[in-house]
């Protein structure tokens, strides 16, 4: 039962590596990837401490993780909201103009 779980928790963690490397055209979509590999990664840990130790094994490294996580989802909202004001959509194309 625990490697089923592992294997789609690292399935989880697959799906949103490759959403990112294929869907680089909206910045919202690259954000939402970044966060299934995180709640993937996050999912990964919690239920390997479960199944070995029980509830109180790693319980602060997954509330930290947990922690950082809604530090990102705050920030990649902050960062599309800008980019979206300065740019008038999503679209990572248009912010290429600034590299130039």
């Amino acid at each position: 039962m625990e490697a089923l779980f592992t294997l789609v928790r690292c399935l989880l963690i697959f799906c949103g590596f490759f959403g990112v490397v294929i869907s680089r055209t909206y910045l919202i979509c690259l954000f939402l990837c970044l966060e299934v590999v995180v709640i993937g990664i996050f999912c990964l840990i919690f239920c390997v401490s479960f199944f070995r130790e029980g509830l109180g094994g790693d319980s602060f490294l997954c509330l930290s993780l947990l922690a950082v996580k809604a530090c990102e989802a705050s920030s990649g909202l902050a960062l599309t909201v800008s980019f979206s004001r300065s740019h008038g959509n999503t679209l990572l194309t248009s912010g290429k103009l600034l590299m130039s």
